[in-house]
């Protein structure tokens, strides 16, 4: 490092460490500013949330139509995960049908009854929460479950960022 250059964490006054952030000399003078290094941003949204988010099909049934070559961008075929599009430039097409423009977040509270299955389908042809939200036609999915023979209210909804918030231990909440 040279004179007037300095990198590492820094601690804030309750002693937690703050981000990297690094002071340069610039060119003229010697008054240094402070550069904070984070990722760059990707521009787009990937393909299987945007399917996804239009809600035509889950992430994961958005991704099997991407592998059978059924989703085309811009007039190709689309092939990988992870390709990253933008809603508003780009043509998506899925079975050779303009994507709908993404959907509003859903939010719905239901009292899920005893003997219905939290989630949107059962192998065993038992009755779901589906089946309790015949006038629903956005495609939303329980956030958590409840046990079948228990009954309580139940979060269901659209937003997958907020439902990944509320479930995942990371984020620490009750």
């Amino acid at each position: 490092m040279g004179i007037g250059q300095a990198i590492g964490n820094r601690r804030s006054a309750m002693g937690k460490k703050k981000r990297e952030v690094r002071f340069l000399e610039k060119e003229q003078g010697s008054s240094l500013s402070p550069i904070a290094h984070r990722p760059l941003p990707v521009a787009g949204v990937r393909l299987q949330k945007l399917i996804a988010g239009s809600g035509l099909a889950s992430r994961r049934k958005a991704e099997e139509m991407i592998a059978a070559g059924l989703v085309t961008v811009n007039g190709r075929v689309v092939r990988e995960f992870g390709t990253r599009v933008d809603p508003e430039r780009d043509h998506v097409k899925v079975n050779g049908r303009h994507l709908q423009a993404v959907q509003p977040y859903v939010y719905l509270i239901l009292n899920k009854p005893r003997n219905v299955m939290s989630s949107l389908d059962d192998p065993g042809g038992r009755p779901t929460v589906k089946h309790l939200l015949p006038g629903v036609s956005v495609r939303v999915f329980p956030v958590g479950r409840l046990d079948f023979d228990s009954e309580g209210l139940m979060l269901l909804t659209n937003h997958g960022d907020l439902a990944q918030a509320l479930l995942h231990p990371r984020y620490h909440i009750p």
